[in-house]
């Protein structure tokens, strides 16, 4: 072919690529992406549903049992069929100070499901660390090694670990300042990059037991997760969320947007996050909120998985820039939402697995139920409860006055319909700790100052002995004493 020719033909191709409307140089990239979040935060091991009131829209109480594996895997699969990359994440807590139906397996069973749920990531939380790091790592790593062996690899003979991570840019090693976990993990959802950053509660020291703390320190949430700030800018990170287990609360309903009366620890962490930072996911109070502190969205969603926050971030790619974010809080209410069937057999098994040991008849109650809910006053009939059996317990030992926490109370007690005695898997339900109790003398100032707004009973002396059980996660409250 001559000269001529080609450059004829050349002139041809372009004359016709103008022509059909082709271009020959790459389209723009859209100008921004939408990237789907759910995300879940103290889920205790909750396979099954349990009791949730709330108020609607309407300010109208509601009760029903919400959560579950079950129904949040129908959710998760209602949303992924309108997007298929949905991200699914935790704020912590989802395993540690579960009810028995997850406990008496190590929470192997709970996390199994997580991965069922495609789970990709979750800030660790302060239960999380119950048994301490070395068991922790073996629930992420595989393995069957545990102080519980009891408890480890009896769900099924081989734990195989967790295909989740978790993160915490705060968690360190005491001795080296080495991280226990990664700091952050980095997510691609249409063309987006972005990264999630962890961080454990600060006071993780006063939450867990000294052996379980062993050998490990935490730092500064917000000066933790902001240092991570230059290096995730370096890998090109479009936006970047905080996955923080520490909270807040509010009067406010768990539904309204943009609430304005958050108060607690939280907003501390929030006000003080690089600039950068527009999203904050908390936990650890079991409340719900969608509230903003400052132009940062800090939101939670309860507890045990009877809601989920869903989260959608607006990116622009190619300036790197976070555009909107909206929230809301989901009601994970099994009547809408019917599970898979990979994640209804897991609970099948489970249920059935344990239904020897968790059905056992355990005692009469002298009424149908007695409820978790306290007054206004702190006190609760389920308090209270505990608070008399603790001091049946270790009145032979000097005992004259027990205390309890609402933080350590996690459910009430309440007869089906038909049954006649509660079951050990229902009383285990309501303080599912392991804890022992503490017998220690005081003298009656002491006493008087530390009971703050509950009532003692009985006649003080000027010195006695008080049996103390719980866990740290609030003030105390739920007094017991001997008429005198």
């Amino acid at each position: 072919m001559s000269r001529s020719s080609i450059r004829s033909s050349t002139l041809l191709f372009a004359v016709l690529a103008l022509g059909s409307g082709c271009s020959l140089t790459s389209p723009p990239p859209p100008p921004s992406v939408e990237v789907n979040l759910l995300a879940v935060n103290d889920f205790h091991g909750h396979i099954q549903p349990t009791a949730f009131t709330y108020r609607n829209a309407s300010g109208e109480q509601r009760s029903l049992n919400a959560g579950g594996i079950a129904a949040i895997s129908g959710l998760l699969a209602q949303m992924r069929a309108t997007d298929p990359e949905l991200l699914f994440v935790g704020g912590g807590d989802l395993i540690g100070g579960s009810p028995p139906l997850s406990a008496m397996w190590a929470d192997e069973p709970s996390l199994q499901a997580l991965d069922l749920l495609d789970l990709r990531l979750s800030s660790v939380g302060n239960h999380e660390l119950d048994q301490g790091r070395d068991e922790l790592l073996r629930q992420v790593r595989g393995g069957c090694r545990s102080p519980r062996p009891d408890q480890a690899c009896r769900f099924e003979s081989v734990h195989r670990g967790i295909g989740f991570t978790y993160i915490a840019a705060n968690l360190v090693d005491r001795q080296t300042g080495a991280r226990l976990f990664p700091a952050y993990r980095i997510e691609r959802v249409r063309g987006a990059k972005v990264a999630f950053v962890g961080a454990v509660v600060e006071d993780l020291g006063t939450l867990i037991s000294p052996r379980s703390m062993q050998g490990l320190r935490t730092l500064d949430e917000a000066e933790a997760i902001n240092a991570q700030v230059p290096a995730l800018l370096a890998q090109g990170v479009d936006a970047i969320v905080a996955v923080v287990h520490q909270g807040g609360a509010t009067p406010e309903s768990h539904g309204q947007p943009d609430c304005r009366q958050l108060s607690g620890p939280i907003v501390d962490v929030a006000r003080r996050l690089d600039p950068r930072i527009k999203v904050m996911l908390s936990g650890h109070t079991h409340q719900g909120y969608l509230c903003r502190v400052g132009d940062v969205l800090v939101t939670q969603a309860g507890s045990y998985g009877r809601l989920v926050t869903h989260l959608t971030l607006s990116i622009d790619p190619a300036r790197h820039r976070l555009l909107d974010v909206k929230a809301r809080n989901l009601l994970v209410d099994p009547r809408r939402y019917p599970p898979t069937a990979e994640v209804a057999a897991l609970q099948r098994a489970v249920e059935q697995r344990s239904q020897k040991l968790l059905g056992r008849p355990l005692a009469r109650l002298a009424v149908r139920q007695v409820p978790q809910a306290a007054n206004s006053a702190g006190e609760s009939p389920m308090g209270n409860l505990i608070a008399d059996a603790q001091l049946a317990a270790t009145a032979h030992l000097g005992a004259r006055v027990a205390l309890t926490n609402p933080g350590g109370i996690r459910a009430g007690l309440a007869l089906e319909p038909g049954q006649l005695e509660v079951s050990y898997g229902q009383v285990a339900s309501v303080q599912p700790f392991n804890n022992s109790l503490t017998i220690l003398t005081l003298s009656c100032a002491s006493c008087s100052s530390s009971s703050g707004r509950r009532t003692l009973s009985g006649r003080c002396s000027r010195r006695h002995r008080s049996a103390t059980a719980g866990t740290p996660d609030g003030p105390s409250a739920g007094v017991s004493s001997p008429a005198a």
